[in-house]
């Protein structure tokens, strides 16, 4: 099985424009039988990337902030314009070319903002959450821990238009993951390629990557959030 994977835009001691792929990624990947080509952000052409293929799955990394636009506040963070360029062209050619979607934690803050939706700064949760401290949510209707290195997210009002509530941090009321049936998208707002507290809720992350990519896009409805769909019109 071979994947697309975006990267992060950084800058080397010459101030040069670089890319940057955590070796995280590349060993859990690998690991499930997924081998990876990178895309760099100074590709010219994307679309013949894709012709390089076939291709089975385009996965959006995490890593900085996405554009002020897709926040309900604007924000001074640093950008990486090169990385949101490229990350939307994949993501309208993986669309049209039926090829299914992971977005992970900024990848799927970016695919929200694509459907119409807003990320927020979580500074004011009523729960707060600690980088590097798993917490829990609901996947599904089975309570699991995953690990938390964000500080802005989706609240579950700020859903983008079509993406399905799977995963929910409900006692924030903070989107944790959603699904597109349509599209063929899986957005994850943890990172399934590092460590978390406990082998069972790794293995459960695990499993929920694995089923998106062995049924090629469809997504089993065990994972869906009873009566708690979010915006999907």
């Amino acid at each position: 099985m071979r994947a697309l994977i975006t990267q992060r835009e950084s800058l080397d001691q010459y101030s040069v424009g670089i890319d940057v792929l955590e070796s995280t990624y590349v060993i859990f990947f690998e690991r499930i039988g997924v081998n990876l080509r990178p895309v760099s952000n100074y590709h010219g052409d994307v679309e013949s990337i894709f012709n390089d293929g076939p291709y089975d799955l385009a996965i959006l990394t995490g890593g900085g902030s996405i554009e002020s636009k897709y926040y309900n506040n604007p924000h001074s963070a640093e950008l990486q314009p090169n990385r949101d360029k490229v990350e939307k062209k994949i993501v309208s050619e993986a669309i049209n070319r039926k090829i299914p979607i992971l977005a992970i934690c900024r990848g799927m803050q970016l695919v929200n903002g694509l459907y119409g939706g807003y990320t927020s700064k979580l500074d004011s949760l009523r729960v707060p959450r600690k980088i590097r401290v798993d917490h829990p949510i609901l996947l599904g209707d089975e309570q699991v821990y995953v690990n938390n290195y964000h500080n802005s997210g989706i609240l579950n009002s700020h859903l983008g238009a079509k993406l399905r509530l799977i995963a929910l941090d409900d006692e924030n009321d903070v989107v944790e993951g959603f699904y597109n049936e349509e599209d063929k998208i899986l957005g994850v707002q943890w990172h399934p390629e590092r460590k978390f507290i406990t082998t069972e809720s790794y293995l459960k992350s695990e499993n929920l990557i694995t089923s998106f990519i062995k049924n090629r896009g469809k997504l089993d409805e065990r994972y869906y959030i009873g009566g708690r769909s979010g915006n999907t019109t």
